[in-house]
């Protein structure tokens, strides 16, 4: 799963019968496809240059400009997990995110004491999360509690999970199935 998508479709739209193509996205990747499709990480403006190559060696080429706007970064946290399950990305409740210069991830029991913490990010991204452990103790089958607290790569303060088109939350629930 990959939020949000950036992918974007590129056409040729050359005349003269263009034998060869060199795509380049603006952000290091290349293609030598007629019509590539290329996926951009983050939010930004890229300049595009298409250069084509007809039988007798000629080159043209064309520059355009793909904006990306939005947030510089997200965060996505899932509302369940299964610790004991078959498949590795439900095994921990962990965040999915990019684009984040700081964070602190708290999980809570009922009574509010605090199980697992993390500050931990890899360029941007979050890279541990919690196994459903307190001490090394398997914690019981249940609703725990995340709170999230964001600053995100531009200075800016993460807003928080919005579900159904109500107001974000820094805070939410978490259910343990075993």
């Amino acid at each position: 799963i990959s939020i949000p998508d950036y992918t974007f479709n590129f056409t040729d739209e050359s005349t003269n019968k263009p034998q060869t193509y060199k795509w380049s996205f603006g952000d290091g990747d290349i293609s030598s496809l007629k019509d590539p499709t290329h996926k951009y990480t983050d939010t930004g403006k890229y300049q595009v240059t298409m250069r084509t190559f007809n039988e007798f060696g000629c080159v043209d080429s064309v520059q355009k400009y793909v904006q990306i706007i939005g947030i510089p970064g997200y965060v996505y946290l899932p509302n369940s997990f299964i610790p004991g399950g078959t498949s590795s990305p439900l095994q921990k409740f962990i965040a999915l995110g990019s684009g984040i210069k700081s964070w602190h991830m708290t999980v809570f029991n009922k009574w509010g004491q605090v199980l697992w913490e993390t500050t931990q990010l890899d360029d941007g991204k979050p890279v541990e999360g919690w196994d459903g452990t307190y001490k090394n103790v398997a914690q019981p089958q249940g609703i725990y509690f995340w709170k999230l607290e964001v600053e995100l790569v531009n200075g800016t303060e993460w807003k928080g999970m919005t579900l159904n088109n109500k107001a974000p939350k820094r805070t939410g629930e978490i259910y343990l199935i075993r």
